[in-house]
């Protein structure tokens, strides 16, 4: 009911036909009660009555005109006062209303005048001056049961409906008139409405109507608490004749549920379901249709088109046509439709899908400010500020979604104390953030401790795994998701993880395998894509190729002491290699070519090689063979076996024999010298943090001199932040040379040891996905010492930028300079390389 409404109303009487009826009766009583003045002359007396004429014919302007103008005339009459408030009142001027009834007397006032003045006062919102005067007006006139209405929407006004509910109880229903009867029904409708206790309102109208069989108040509050109720299709079944926005209204709340069970349809369903998107594709479907019977037959404004689009954005995100979302979502932006700020929400998850987490970012603050936005929200924004290469802000953000996120629910309420399933999951996010932000061992330390207190919790158990992965453990991670799986036999979740960590095993036919298993179980998620993309990549033939260019002081050749009067020696390597593409799992072939060159103004060493090989990769065994045909000052053929075994993720042991390989110094093979190399070496890899290795080779020269080298590292990491890493190395190895130098027309000592500090420096500057650019810087510094010479110092700088240009194309480029010494002699070398890594 409206809150100025004075009288209630039976189906089909106006508001203005009841006022009439009101004031016809009202002025008769007051002429049979009060009759005529003799104060006042004829004409005015005449006046008056005309004016009662008016009130009666509803002509209301004469009426006041008239009545303002004998009030005027005679403020000690009653009746012209008295008549002037009521008239006022029900021709809605009810500021005049209460000024005229200004001294008035609530307890001696006419009841009739009694009852506008109280109107007029609710109008005009002045709750406690009506509360009162509809007090008097209630017990000067018990019967009075649009009092109990009144007071009632008062109640309702001061935000009060259960003293509005208890009031109408107290109504004695049986006494009342069946117009009165009918009015209380449709007083508890309100009220209920207001509490928003629709099941009783429902009850309510099954009463009104039991009343009023074509009650309309009845029929309009049933739609609308039918759609309150989430039961859109029981409010469109209404035989009511509806209004174009309340159709508008009801339709879209029919697509809104529909798009809730399409959504519980595909989150419950298990991802290869041929029927797991029915709901949501039927969803979309009569949305889309409603959209368009909205811009035509059923025209309800444009409003009632942007509520239904708004749940389009929803349904179309869902479905996981994101391109779609937002495309509708521009739309609605250029149309400067008010987009309520939830929208922004699956908004926000179709930019970042599309790879704009920019947009995404903003859509989700914006979100956020306006105080909405769920837990999921809150997830996806932190994906955004990772993808958006933010990491401190994303690790900011995650620990404050851990913050937010209490452990328990109602935990002030030991009773109704329960789980707060949100907690493991921001716990284990803020984890994820920290090992995709290149801190790892505080990831796994965050990882190891959720999975020692919730051992059956299926993601922490993944990222678990994943965390190894990327710590240099892939084996490692692979014997912990197959135990998930073998547990979760329906946890699809750990295809994508197991998958990355096959590759990096590599055990490219299990890769192939998980491949298969997620097209079949997950086709429809990004995952799935991502993984058919880096398998497809995988495939691919490369050409690998990288060239040097420096200047040294031709010690290392031996072109120092030729009788050059110029010290200076260009050094020239190029080495490059095409491979093709996977062969039975784990071969591929190659094609191979060299140049090397050493030259001044005396003499030029030049070896240029081609050849061709097999590289081999898996788990345990890794390594290639090689033939090489050489020429130039002496043509030899020659090549190399490498083997590498890895009997777990920590240990590698590699064993190696080359024949004439680019271990041959350069004098030497122009020299017609042959070589074969004997190698080994073992690894102990902790981590990413830390690895150490020990290496030993053996070289036999053709001119009888026999080669023993050896080395001895120690790397680890002392920095580990967001786009930083500084790691800390220490070398120290040596040679000895049966043959004596002065034998040898190459660099030769009998005995060398050399030792070096390194500091390794990488960050990078910028990214975007695949898209990278960073630096990294090498600075050492050591002693050199050599049989008849001592020790001298040495030192490097080494520089290279990368630009990931893709995921198929890499380029690098740098720039060295260093400090060496052969015998005894102190050289400067400057030297830049640049290597070109291509997919086809």
């Amino acid at each position: 009911m409206g809150v100025r409404a004075a009288v209630l109303l039976l189906p089909g009487t106006s508001l203005r036909t009841a006022r009439c009826s009101v004031i016809e009766l009202s002025l008769a009583l007051l002429t049979l009660s009060t009759g005529a003045q003799a104060a006042v002359p004829a004409d005015d007396e005449a006046r008056y009555h005309a004016a009662i004429e008016d009130a009666r014919s509803n002509h209301m302007a004469e009426a006041m005109n008239s009545l303002q103008a004998l009030h005027a005339a005679y403020p000690a009459d009653p009746r012209f006062r008295n008549d002037l408030v009521a008239v006022s009142a029900w021709a809605g001027d009810d500021a005049q209303a209460a000024a005229t009834a200004q001294g008035l007397d609530p307890d001696t006032a006419p009841v009739y005048v009694l009852a506008a003045w109280a109107d007029a006062e609710k109008h005009l919102q002045h709750i406690d001056t009506a509360q009162k005067l509809y007090e008097v007006l209630g017990r000067r006139d018990p019967a009075r049961f649009d009092v109990q209405v009144s007071l009632t929407q008062l109640d309702l006004q001061r935000n009060q409906p259960g003293k509005a509910l208890t009031r109408l109880n107290a109504v004695d229903e049986d006494v009342l008139a069946p117009r009165d009867k009918i009015a209380l029904s449709e007083m508890f409708i309100h009220v209920h409405n207001v509490m928003g206790d629709y099941a009783q309102v429902l009850y309510w109208c099954d009463h009104l109507q039991t009343l009023d069989p074509g009650n309309r108040t009845a029929a309009e509050a049933r739609f609308v608490a039918s759609l309150r109720m989430s039961a859109p299709h029981l409010a469109l079944s209404t035989t009511l004749t509806l209004k174009p926005a309340d159709l508008a209204a009801a339709k879209t709340a029919a697509v809104q549920r529909e798009i809730r069970w399409g959504k519980a349809e595909a989150d419950n369903s298990r991802a290869d379901s041929p029927t797991r998107w029915r709901l949501t594709d039927k969803a979309i479907a009569n949305g889309q249709a409603h959209v368009v019977a909205l811009q035509g037959p059923e025209a309800a404004g444009p409003d009632a088109i942007f509520a239904q689009q708004y749940d389009l954005v929803e349904a179309l995100v869902n479905r996981r046509r994101m391109q779609d979302a937002v495309n509708l979502f521009q739309n609605l932006q250029q149309q400067h439709a008010p987009i309520p700020p939830w929208v922004n929400i699956p908004a926000a998850s179709a930019w970042l899908a599309l790879r704009q987490p920019g947009m995404a970012i903003t859509l989700l603050e914006q979100a956020f400010a306006a105080k909405v936005g769920d837990f999921d929200a809150h997830v996806t924004y932190v994906y955004a500020l990772l993808e958006a290469e933010r990491p401190t802000d994303a690790i900011a953000a995650a620990d404050q979604l851990v913050a937010d996120t209490p452990e328990w629910r109602n935990n002030a309420y030991p009773a109704l104390r329960v789980e707060n399933q949100d907690y493991p999951a921001a716990q284990l996010l803020a984890a994820q953030v920290r090992a995709w932000t290149e801190q790892l061992a505080q990831a796994q330390r965050r990882v190891d401790d959720l999975h020692h207190r919730a051992p059956g919790n299926e993601d922490i158990s993944a990222a678990q795994a994943e965390v190894d992965r990327l710590r240099g453990w892939p084996r490692l991670a692979v014997t912990r998701l197959r135990r998930l799986q073998t547990a979760s036999p329906d946890y699809i979740w750990a295809l994508p993880p197991l998958f990355d960590a096959h590759m990096d095993a590599p055990d490219y036919a299990a890769a192939a395998s998980d491949l298969a298993n997620a097209r079949q179980q997950m086709p429809d998620d990004e995952a799935t894509r991502r993984m058919a993309r880096n398998w497809q990549d995988h495939l691919r033939e490369e050409s690998v190729s990288t060239l040097t260019v420096g200047r040294s002081g031709g010690g290392k050749e031996g072109l120092s002491n030729n009788g050059s009067s110029n010290s200076d020696v260009t050094d020239i390597t190029f080495d490059t290699r095409f491979y093709s593409a996977p062969i039975d799992w784990n071969w591929r072939a190659y094609a191979h070519a060299g140049w090397q060159q050493s030259r001044d103004d005396v003499e030029n060493l030049l070896r240029r090689e081609a050849g061709a090989g097999l590289e081999y990769r898996a788990p345990v065994w890794s390594g290639e063979v090689q033939v090489d045909g050489s020429n130039g000052s002496a043509g030899l053929a020659g090549g190399h076996v490498l083997v590498s075994y890895h009997p777990t993720d920590f240990w590698t042991i590699d064993a190696g024999y080359g024949h004439n390989t680019d271990d041959t110094p350069l004098r030497a093979f122009n020299d017609g010298v042959h070589t074969d190399f004997y190698s080994a070496a073992f690894r102990y890899r902790w981590s990413e943090s830390a690895e150490a290795g020990v290496s030993a080779s053996n070289g036999r020269f053709s001119d009888d001199n026999s080669r023993v080298s050896w080395g001895v590292y120690g790397q680890r990491r002392l920095v580990s932040q967001p786009y930083y890493q500084m790691d800390g190395r220490i070398d120290v190895g040596g040679m000895h040379n049966t043959l004596s130098a002065d034998n040898a027309s190459y660099f030769n000592p009998s005995s060398q040891t050399a030792a070096s500090v390194s500091m390794i420096n990488r960050w990078v500057e910028w990214r975007r996905y695949e898209r990278q650019v960073s630096h990294t810087l090498t600075l050492s510094v050591g002693d050199n010492w050599q049989q008849n010479y001592g020790g001298a110092l040495i030192a490097a700088a080494d520089y290279e930028l990368d630009y990931q240009i893709d995921a198929l194309h890499d380029w690098r480029v740098g720039a060295s300079v260093g400090r060496a010494v052969y015998d005894g002699n102190p050289e400067t070398d400057y030297a830049i390389h640049t290597t070109l890594d291509w997919k086809f």
